[in-house]
């Protein structure tokens, strides 16, 4: 839907990649980390088109273009190396 929309190509392109990338994601191996931003990446998406689309309260379109290319990036990388254990290696600082 959202290549339909000159403004969102790059971002209905990142999630279309994405999206074929998870397709081909052993869903077997359990990652709760993967999970995790999964989940927060469509929950963003929920409040986003909320905010931009039916109550029209955003003051920028774009608002939250980091976040989504952030959790993409996040997202591609666990799924690139998935033979790593990411849980084991995230380091807080």
């Amino acid at each position: 839907m959202l290549n339909s929309f000159f403004e969102f190509q790059d971002l209905g392109y990142s999630l279309s990649l994405l999206t074929s990338k998870l397709k081909s994601f052993d869903r077997r191996k359990k990652n709760e980390f993967l999970l995790t931003i999964l989940l927060a990446l469509v929950d963003d998406l929920i409040n986003w088109k909320e905010q931009v689309f039916i109550q029209q309260t955003a003051d920028w379109i774009h608002y939250m273009d980091s976040s989504f290319y952030a959790n993409i990036s996040q997202i591609d990388i666990l799924l690139s190396d998935d033979e790593k254990d990411f849980e084991t290696d995230l380091e807080f600082f």
